[in-house]
């Protein structure tokens, strides 16, 4: 039998915003950031089972909207989310069960996150990889 998994609540993303456009991670989360596992291999990704509930907190650092995808039982990508610019929301899900994170038209991969046993922040930045920025940080004076 095949669960579904939450849509995201999008009222609560205010304070998020807010903390993310002045570089800052949400206290709440602060102890674990999920590793972008990288797009090479994706297709090997699928979700497993169901057992151990958790949550992932999107945070979109980049200047274009953003999308979320679960990997499906099949390793099939289903939508649940855009993402505005230094934004961000809570999605309930499974620590078994990868996310796709895609720009915007839904095509290409820009990360691929897989949940931790507690709940955790996944930060969607072009240059976490690059060593440093935040496209989201107010410009210094």
């Amino acid at each position: 039998m095949k669960r579904s998994l939450a849509r995201p609540a999008f009222g609560i993303g205010v304070l998020t915003s807010l903390l993310c456009a002045l570089g800052v991670t949400p206290p709440a989360f602060a102890a674990e950031h999920l590793p972008n596992l990288g797009c090479v291999g994706q297709a090997r990704y699928r979700s497993m089972t169901w057992s151990a509930a958790t949550a992932v907190t999107f945070i979109n650092r980049t200047t274009a909207p953003v999308r979320t995808y679960w990997i499906d039982y099949s390793g099939k990508r289903v939508f649940y989310a855009e993402i505005k610019p230094c934004s961000g929301y809570v999605q309930q899900t499974y620590v078994t069960h990868p996310w796709v994170i895609t720009g915007q038209m839904g095509d290409g991969c820009l990360a691929v996150f897989l949940p931790a046993h507690r709940p955790a922040v996944a930060i969607i930045d072009p240059w976490r990889r690059a060593g440093g920025g935040n496209a989201c940080a107010p410009a210094a004076s």
